[in-house]
């Protein structure tokens, strides 16, 4: 995994900045993240992911929507299953989430350009 600027593990604040329904049961979040946070995302990798926290329910694994280098912000696409994700769907413009991350690997495009990457005999 590539390594962000510090502990994956350490939570980060972020405000809730926008809110848009995409589909029935499914919103896009964007967050701005506080107290350091983009310092630490900054070096987020296409396929990787973070936890997001509803406080006092939870916290839940979800894919990071947004290109990396957008500074202080992420895009999340959420859909209610349970209950982290039905307290999540409850906040509003403003409200306050735990973000920690990023987590996970990534496919390294660059290194697969101009080369077939299927297999050819199966």
């Amino acid at each position: 995994m590539k390594a962000s600027n510090g502990n994956p593990l350490k939570p980060y604040l972020a405000k809730l900045v926008e809110i848009r329904d995409l589909a029935p049961e499914i919103k896009f979040f964007r967050v701005e993240l506080l107290n350091g946070g983009s310092e630490h995302f900054r070096d987020y990798q296409p396929g990787q992911f973070a936890f997001l926290s509803a406080f006092g329910v939870g916290e839940a694994p979800f894919g990071i929507a947004s290109t990396p280098g957008r500074g202080c912000q992420l895009d999340f696409a959420v859909q209610r299953l349970g209950s982290v994700t039905t307290e999540l769907h409850e906040l509003g413009v403003g409200d306050l989430l735990g973000v920690r991350g990023p987590h996970g690997n990534w496919f390294p495009m660059d290194d697969f350009m101009g080369q077939d990457i299927l297999p050819h005999k199966i």
